[in-house]
C-alpha cells in the first residue's frame, strides 16, 4: 500500500486521504512513542535526581555523624590535655572539671579518669570511683590511641542510672584516649560514656535541617548490624536488607560508609542509609505522564487534519526540491537516468533527495570530510564493534596552534586554503584505514579501528598515527609564493568498548588530552589518562564555587612587617576563602584557578578595595597613620586595560594616602608587554603609589627592566628564606638580592621569616625589613 501511495505525487483528493491517513496514524503512534520514550527519560533523569539528592543527604547526614562524633573526641582531648598539664594527685580539682564539662554536655551519661592499672581514680559525681575497668574494651583501647565504640548496654554504670519505660537498660556510646604527663608518658585513659540517644538526635536534628521529612535514615556499625532503623524493617543487617529485592522495588535509596579511607579522620566505620519510597519521590512523574499522554492524542488527531491540508501542496515543493538537488549532485547515478522514465516518481525523487541532505548533513562543506556529527556516529559504531569483538581502536584529534592568528593575517581565504592542504596532506597520510573528519574551524579527527588485542600495542600505534598526522605540518604550506610555517598538538585515546564510554565521552577525553598537549608546548602528542578527567572535573567544580564565592566567601588577613628593630612598618593583605562546611581553602588550590579562569580580576579588585578601607581605617589612628599596606597584583590583573583606572577611581573615593599603598608584582609580569607595564606604573608612581616586585629571584627577572621600573621594593622569596641557614645556594641568592636592592637604592623585604637564626643571617647580610 506505501508503495502505490508513494508511487506518485499528482495531488488528487484519493493521494491527498490517503496520505493524510497515513500521516495521521503515522503521528499518532509517533505521538504515543515520543510520550512513552519522553517519559521514561523523565523519570530516569528524576531517579538520577533523587538517587543523586539521596546519595548528598546521605553524605551530609555521615558528615554532621562524624563531625559531631570528632567534637566529642576534641572535647576529651582538650580535657586530657589541661588533665596531663595539672598533678591528677589533685583530686577534687580534676573532678571539678569533669563534672562541669560533664554538666555542659548533657550527652555525657559518664566521664572518668584511670590509672595504668585499670583502676577509675576520677569520675563524673563520683560513679565507678576505685572500680577497676581493665576488661572494658574502651580502657583496652584506650590505651593505644583515640577510640570510639559501637553502642552497648550499661554494665558497670547500670546501678547507678535509671531504666526505661519498658525496663531497658540505657546504651551508650565508648569515646576513650590516652592521657600523658607532663614528660609524654601515657599513664592514665579518660573515657566517656555517651548516651546512645545523642547519635538520633543527631540525626533528627540533620534530617530536618535538610528538609528530609519524608525519608527515613538507617545507620550500620562497621560489620553491618543495625544501629538505628525504623520499626518496619526485617531484615538483620545491612547487606541482608541491600539484597532484598522488594526494599529496592519499594524505596530510592542511597547508601555511604564511614572510614578512615574518606580522608574525613572518622573514628567508626558506620554506614548511613537514607531511603525514599519509589511512590512519593515520583509521584509527580506519574503525573505529568498521563497529562502528557492527553495532549499527544490532541496532537496527534490536529496532525492529522493539517495534513488533509497540506498534502494537496507537497508534491510540488518536493519536486523542486528535487531540481534543485540535480545541480548539486550533477554526478549522481540516480541523475543519470532518463528524465522520461522514473524523474517523477517519488520514490526516486525522495530517495535522491534523501541522499542529497544525508551528505550534505554529514559532511564538511569546505573540505569534503566527515564533520563532527558523523564522526560522533562512526565513533559509536566503532566501539560497540570493537566491545563485540575484543579488539582496540583509537580517536585521535589534531588542532592546528595559532591558527586564528593566520587567518587574521592573511585572510580567510588563506586559512580555507591552509585547511584544504592539509585535508590532502592528511588523506595523503593516514586517511586510508581510518575515518577522518574536520571537527572545527581548526580541528581534524582520525578514527582508527582493528588495532589489536594488545593495549600496549594500541597505544603505541595510536601515537604513531598521531605523530603521522602533525609529520604532515613538517613542509611549510605556499600561498601565492609565501610559505607558512604550520605547527599542530594532537591528543589521542585508545578505547576497547568495555568502558562503556558514550562517543561524546570520549571526543571529550581526547579534547582533554589535546588541551594537556597545547599547554605543555614541548610535548606534541600526549594520550589520555583517567587523572586528566579527575583533574578537570575537580578544577571545574572548584572554579563553579570560587565563581559563588566573592566575594561573600573571601576574607583579608594582613601578614605584619617589621624592621630590623621589630617596629611594625606596614603589613602584607592576603586574600582566603573560607568555605562553609569545608573551612579555609589553600591559597595554593585557588588562586591558579581564579588566574586560569580570571576570577583573580573581580577577586583581586575586591582585595584592592578592601586594603584601601583598611587603610583609611588606620590613617584615622594616630598610631597607625605610617603604615604601609601591601596589596598582591597578579599579571593577569595589571594587564587589564581598566585597572589603573580603577586604583585611582579607589584611591579618590577612599581618600586615602597613595604613599602608604603598595602594590606587589610578582616576575611573571615581566613576560607581558613590559613597556605598557612601565607605562601603567609610572602613572601609578607618580600618584604616590609604591612598589614592590615579589617573589624576586624565582622566575625571569630582567636586569635591562628593572632598572627602568618604578619600583620602591625587592622582596625575598620565602623558598631561599627557609633553607637560608643551611643551603649555601640559597644564602648566596638572598645575599645578591640584597645587594642589588642595596646598588638600586630599593628597600629589600625577606617573606617567610620564621626562626631568629633567619632574621640574624638576613640582617648580618644588609636586609632591614622582614
Amino acid at each position: 500500500m506505501l508503495g502505490s501511495v508513494l508511487a506518485t505525487l499528482d495531488p488528487q483528493r484519493s493521494v491527498r486521504a490517503r496520505l493524510s491517513a497515513l500521516m495521521g496514524i503515522s503521528g499518532f503512534f509517533f505521538c504515543i512513542l515520543l510520550v512513552l520514550l519522553m517519559g521514561y527519560r523523565a523519570e530516569q533523569r528524576e531517579r538520577q535526581t533523587l538517587q543523586q539528592a539521596l546519595h548528598t543527604s546521605a553524605l551530609t547526614i555521615a558528615h554532621l555523624i562524624a563531625q559531631d562524633i570528632r567534637t566529642r573526641r576534641d572535647e576529651l582531648a582538650l580535657l586530657a590535655l589541661a588533665i596531663g598539664n595539672e598533678h591528677p594527685e589533685e583530686i577534687d580539682e580534676l573532678k571539678l572539671l569533669l563534672n562541669k564539662v560533664k554538666a555542659s554536655t548533657p550527652a555525657y551519661a559518664w566521664i572518668g579518669l584511670a590509672d595504668r592499672a585499670g583502676k577509675v581514680i576520677i569520675a563524673s559525681d563520683g560513679m565507678l570511683e576505685g572500680e577497676l575497668v581493665t576488661q572494658r574494651l574502651w580502657f583496652q583501647q584506650g590505651r593505644q590511641g583515640d577510640y570510639f565504640g559501637d553502642p552497648h548496654e550499661a554494665v558497670l554504670l547500670a546501678k547507678f542510672l535509671q531504666r526505661g519505660a519498658n525496663g531497658e537498660l540505657p546504651r551508650f556510646v565508648d569515646i576513650a584516649m590516652p592521657v600523658s604527663n607532663k614528660s609524654g608518658t601515657a599513664d592514665w585513659v579518660l573515657g566517656g560514656h555517651l548516651y546512645w540517644d545523642w547519635a538520633e538526635t543527631a540525626i533528627r536534628s540533620a534530617t530536618a535541617g535538610l528538609g528530609l521529612d519524608d525519608v527515613d535514615v538507617l545507620v550500620a556499625d562497621a560489620e553491618g548490624n543495625w544501629l538505628v532503623t525504623p520499626p518496619d524493617v526485617t531484615s538483620r543487617s545491612l547487606p541482608e536488607y541491600l539484597q532484598d529485592s522488594a526494599a529496592k522495588n519499594q524505596y530510592l535509596q542511597a547508601v555511604v560508609h564511614m572510614a578512615p579511607s574518606d580522608g574525613n579522620d572518622n573514628l567508626v566505620h558506620w554506614s548511613v542509609l537514607v531511603r525514599e519510597p519509589r511512590s512519593h519521590a515520583l509521584a509527580a512523574v506519574l503525573e505529568d505522564r498521563r497529562e502528557v499522554l492527553l495532549l499527544a492524542v490532541g496532537a496527534a488527531v490536529a496532525f492529522a487534519m493539517l495534513a488533509w491540508i497540506v498534502a494537496g501542496w507537497m508534491a510540488r515543493p518536493l519536486l523542486a526540491l528535487a531540481d534543485m538537488a540535480r545541480t548539486l549532485r550533477p554526478s549522481s547515478a540516480l541523475l543519470q537516468a532518463s528524465p522520461s522514465a522514473n524523474s517523477r516518481k517519488s520514490g526516486d525523487e525522495t530517495h535522491f533527495v534523501s541522499n542529497v541532505i544525508k551528505d550534505l548533513s554529514s559532511l564538511d562543506a569546505l573540505t569534503g570530510l566527515f564533520n563532527r556529527k558523523r564522526l560522533l556516529d562512526e565513533v559509536g559504531t566503532t566501539v560497540a564493534a570493537m566491545a563485540s569483538r575484543g579488539r582496540y581502536g583509537a580517536l585521535i584529534v589534531m588542532n592546528l596552534d595559532e591558527f586564528r592568528k593566520l587567518n587574521d593575517a592573511q585572510g580567510h581565504d588563506a586559512g580555507d586554503h591552509v585547511l584544504l592542504e592539509v585535508t590532502r596532506r592528511l588523506k595523503e597520510s593516514v586517511g586510508e584505514p581510518g575515518c577522518l573528519a574536520r571537527l572545527g574551524a581548526d580541528e581534524f579527527a582520525l578514527l582508527v579501528p582493528d588495532l589489536g588485542t594488545s593495549s600496549e600495542r594500541a597505544s603505541v600505534i595510536a601515537r604513531v598515527y598521531a605523530e603521522q598526522m602533525l609529520a604532515t605540518l613538517d613542509t611549510p604550506i605556499v600561498i601565492e609564493g609565501i610559505e607558512l610555517s604550520c605547527r599542530a598538538s594532537a591528543g589521542y585515546r585508545v578505547f576497547d568498548g568495555v568502558e562503556q564510554k558514550s562517543a561524546s565521552e570520549l571526543l571529550k577525553q581526547v579534547d582533554l588530552a589535546l588541551t594537556q598537549a597545547k599547554a605543555s608546548h614541548y610535548i606534541n602528542a600526549v594520550m589520555f589518562d583517567q587523572s586528566m578527567q579527575d583533574r578537570f572535573a575537580a578544577q571545574v567544580a572548584l572554579e563553579e564555587d570560587l565563581s559563588k564565592a566573592i566575594p561573600a566567601e573571601l576574607v583579608l588577613v594582613y601578614q605584619p612587617q617589621v624592621d630590623i628593630n621589630e617596629r611594625l612598618i606596614g603589613a602584607e593583605a592576603l586574600v582566603r576563602w573560607e568555605k562553609p562546611g569545608k573551612g579555609m581553602i589553600p591559597p595554593s588550590r585557588f588562586i591558579p584557578v581564579a588566574e586560569a579562569s580570571g576570577l583573580i580580576i573581580p577577586m583581586g579588585l575586591w582585595v584592592l578595595r578592601k586594603a584601601c578601607e583598611t587603610l583609611r581605617r588606620w590613617q584615622s589612628l594616630e598610631h597607625m597613620a605610617h603604615l604601609v599596606l601591601a596589596v598582591n597584583v597578579s599579571a593577569k590583573e595589571f594587564e587589564s586595560p581598566a585597572y589603573v583606572n580603577e586604583v585611582l577611581r579607589l584611591l579618590d573615593d577612599t581618600g586615602i594616602d597613595p604613599s602608604r599603598l603598595k602594590l606587589e608584582l610578582t616576575e611573571s609580569i615581566l613576560a607581558t608587554d613590559i613597556p605598557e607595564t612601565i607605562e601603567k606604573m609610572n602613572v601609578l608612581r607618580a600618584r604616590g603609589v609604591r612598589f614592590s616586585l615579589d617573589d624576586f629571584g624565582t622566575g625571569f627577572s630582567s636586569l635591562a627592566y628593572l632598572q627602568k621600573m618604578p619600583l620602591t621594593q625587592l622582596k625575598i622569596d620565602q623558598s631561599f628564606v627557609k633553607d637560608v641557614t643551611s643551603n649555601p645556594n640559597d644564602a648566596a641568592i638572598a645575599r645578591t638580592i640584597i645587594s642589588l636592592g642595596a646598588g638600586l637604592d630599593l628597600m629589600v623585604i625577606a617573606e617567610g621569616v620564621e626562626t631568629e637564626d633567619q632574621r640574624s643571617f638576613l640582617a648580618n647580610a644588609g636586609c632591614r625589613y622582614f
